[in-house]
């Protein structure tokens, strides 16, 4: 006589042929997980049949012509899963600024002597550029120039690039000079 066993207890108790098909999807799995370069492809696949096999146990039906596709659909979801965990991770390990830089510290009146001082340590052709850029004059001063649209954002770039540059060496000086002690004092 055979013993019966509630229905649950034969999870993978599968027959020869169905058998051999749940080992077909899994090499699928495997291969695509594997061409997508997934870390842990057999890790990722095995999970991908145990969520879909336990929902299957559960009632649920496949709609789809193919069982493979249904069981892709879930590896799908378990990579967005591991994209997110992933995600969150890297924001955890990610430090954030420990000062304020010193240029927003200063007053309104401040930043304008230093931005003025970076500003007028360009050349005189990138001055005028940086005044046609924030008047929104680009294009004409482009035309003026004889220079193709690429040139002119490039040459945009560049010059901003070279002024946060001033900027950022004018912090870091005045952050110096902030720190360093009179070398004469009264004892």
């Amino acid at each position: 006589m055979k013993s019966q066993e509630p229905k649950d207890a034969r999870v993978f108790d599968l027959d020869v042929e169905e058998e051999k098909t749940s080992r077909e999807i899994f090499d699928k799995l495997l291969r695509w997980l594997e061409w997508k370069r997934i870390p842990e492809p057999e890790d990722m696949a095995q999970e991908a049949l145990r969520r879909g096999f336990k929902r299957l146990r559960e009632g649920e039906e496949i709609t789809c012509q193919d069982p493979a596709s249904y069981f892709f659909g879930i590896a799908r979801n378990l990579i967005r899963e591991s994209w997110k965990a992933h995600r969150q991770e890297q924001l955890e390990e990610q430090q954030l600024p420990e000062q304020q830089s010193s240029f927003r510290t200063l007053n309104r009146m401040e930043q304008r002597v230093f931005l003025r001082e970076c500003f007028h340590k360009l050349s005189p052709e990138e001055r005028e550029l940086m005044i046609a850029y924030t008047n929104d004059e680009v294009q004409k001063w482009g035309e003026k120039m004889g220079l193709q649209p690429g040139a002119v954002r490039l040459r945009v770039h560049r010059a901003r690039k070279r002024l946060e540059e001033f900027a950022s060496a004018a912090s870091k000086a005045q952050k110096n000079s902030r720190n360093k002690l009179p070398t004469s004092s009264i004892i």
